[in-house]
């Protein structure tokens, strides 16, 4: 299931999230931690927080392997604007996904 959550979030969970400026999105991402993560995002170069992003959408996902895998699935479906192919990842059926996917109202 996908939550919206506020930019300034204070949320220490694992999963996959995405980046939003309205309803573009510009970035995937998965972490262990959000919190800790967006914090990297908002004192990073790579894009001027908080005027690029200003929604932010998060599926938790607390196996690592999953969350990588739901992560190569969105970004090769969306190619986010800010996002670097990813390649290195292993393929995996979508129907291991299935229940996220279906959840996702796109």
């Amino acid at each position: 299931m996908i939550d919206e959550l506020d930019v300034d979030t204070n949320i220490e969970l694992p999963g996959v999230y995405f980046l939003l400026n309205d309803d573009e999105l510009l970035y995937i991402g998965q972490t262990d931690n959000l919190r800790r993560r967006l914090y990297q995002h908002k004192r990073g170069n790579w894009f001027c927080y908080p005027k690029l992003f200003n929604k932010i959408w998060f599926i938790e996902k607390h196996d690592a392997h999953l969350r990588r895998c739901l992560e190569k699935k969105m970004l090769g479906k969306f190619q986010p604007k800010f996002n670097y192919l990813v390649t290195e990842l292993p393929d995996i059926p979508i129907s291991v996904l299935a229940d996220d996917f279906g959840k996702v109202a796109w």
